[in-house]
């Protein structure tokens, strides 16, 4: 496993693939309204102030990146980047005093040491380790931590400065941030500081406390403060907010044929009354009960987020149909469904027109193909011999040789 950190980009790279920042994850459920119209606000009074960015505003002719560029010039005109470079600045003195290094005494430096210092002191914390590089490698998730600190109660925990003049009011972020660092299985082995890096080694990350995490704020105005807070509260809106919204925003095949909502095909599926029979709400067969699922929970541990909310979507779906196929009850009808759907989340072909493909395959069902049925509703209807075929036939999918064609009904699995 190999973990790249590009300092320009200021992002990190697992494997090659880019992870996500555990700051930029914390910030998913918060409303960015305010954020966005400050920025506008103040990219506006910069090209005020700079009337030449106007001129380089209409020269880009709509290039992007330059665009991007110039707004970030205007912004900083106007000063909208102050609290940020103080941010920098702090983060930096209070590094190399805790790195024991002597720094200029510049009136402002002695200021912010002894805010640091004294905070410090006076709630006995002590820094075990400056800086560190956590990476979670089942969410894909890198980022760098600012402190571990040990406690009068002997207990270690994460640290983090923030300057900002209202990081003592809204601790929401934050939360979810610190429990993103303390949870952390891995810690990068060797790199320093804000350059590019390149590591392949890595230790597991000490044991630090994964319920309570401290802000130390270091305001430009004030004596500042070292805030606990509740990173307990941070995990829960991880799996709980942040995991289903990721699920969402990955939510495929929302689009509805408008021919079928006008006018449904009928199904050749038909009841007694000649008239179209749904799959059955009632539970089918389970097959042999008390299989060993461990290592297939295992398996759906180490899916991606995105895919794992996908999964426990349909598992909600066959539940509210009445015909469930959750493994509190493990059996082979069951084990199959979830292996299947296991094995097309790590194809990326975790989509609903697969699955009801499928399904109406393995049936001859053609009511799986109805928009009113749910994905989740027709895989759960399957007994215990047809949870095995369309097990066989995802991994004939997983495997890249599975083609669906489309008819007046839908999807098909094609002959």
């Amino acid at each position: 496993m190999k973990l790249k950190y590009s300092a320009k980009a200021h992002g990190y790279w697992l494997d090659g693939k880019r992870c996500k920042s555990p700051s930029a994850i914390a910030k998913v459920p918060d409303d960015q309204g305010g954020l966005t119209k400050w920025k506008l606000r103040q990219a506006l009074t910069g090209v005020a102030l700079r009337p030449e960015l106007a001129t380089r505003i209409a020269a880009a002719n709509g290039n992007k990146d330059v665009l991007d560029q110039i707004c970030e010039e205007a912004i900083h005109a106007a000063g909208g980047n102050s609290g940020r470079d103080r941010g920098i600045a702090v983060h930096g003195i209070t590094e190399h005093l805790d790195g024991g290094f002597t720094l200029l005494e510049t009136p402002e430096v002695v200021a912010i040491r002894q805010q640091y210092q004294t905070l410090m002191a006076r709630y006995g914390l002590e820094v075990v380790q400056i800086e560190g590089v956590v990476v979670h490698p089942d969410l894909m998730v890198a980022g760098r931590f600012d402190r571990i600190v040990k406690c009068p109660d002997g207990k270690l925990r994460i640290a983090d400065v923030k300057t900002g003049e209202s990081a003592d009011k809204y601790l929401h972020s934050h939360c979810t941030q610190l429990w993103l660092y303390a949870s952390a299985p891995l810690l990068a082995t060797g790199p320093q500081g804000d350059q590019d890096f390149e590591v392949t080694e890595f230790t597991p990350m000490p044991a630090v406390d994964q319920d309570i995490a401290y802000v130390i704020h270091l305001p430009a105005d004030g004596d500042g403060d070292v805030i606990g807070v509740d990173i307990g509260a941070g995990r829960d809106c991880f799996h709980n907010v942040i995991t289903p919204i990721w699920g969402w925003r990955n939510r495929k095949n929302l689009r509805v044929p408008v021919d079928a909502v006008i006018q449904p095909p009928m199904p050749r599926t038909t009841n007694k009354n000649n008239t179209a029979a749904p799959p059955p709400r009632t539970a089918p067969d389970e097959g042999r009960t008390g299989v060993n699922v461990d290592s297939l929970r295992d398996r759906y541990q180490q899916l991606d987020p995105a895919a794992r909310s996908w999964m426990e979507a349909k598992v909600g779906e066959a539940t509210r149909a009445g015909v469930t196929f959750h493994l509190n009850t493990p059996t082979e009808r069951r084990a199959w469904i979830m292996s299947a759907l296991c094995s097309l989340a790590v194809a990326e072909l975790d989509d609903d027109d697969t699955v009801k493909a499928i399904a109406r395959h393995v049936t001859g069902d053609d009511a799986c193909e109805w928009p009113t049925i749910t994905a989740g509703h027709a895989v759960g209807s399957l007994d215990a011999v047809q949870a095995k075929a369309f097990r066989d036939l995802a991994l004939v999918f997983a495997s890249g040789m599975g083609v669906l064609e489309f008819d007046e009904r839908g999807a098909k699995v094609a002959a």
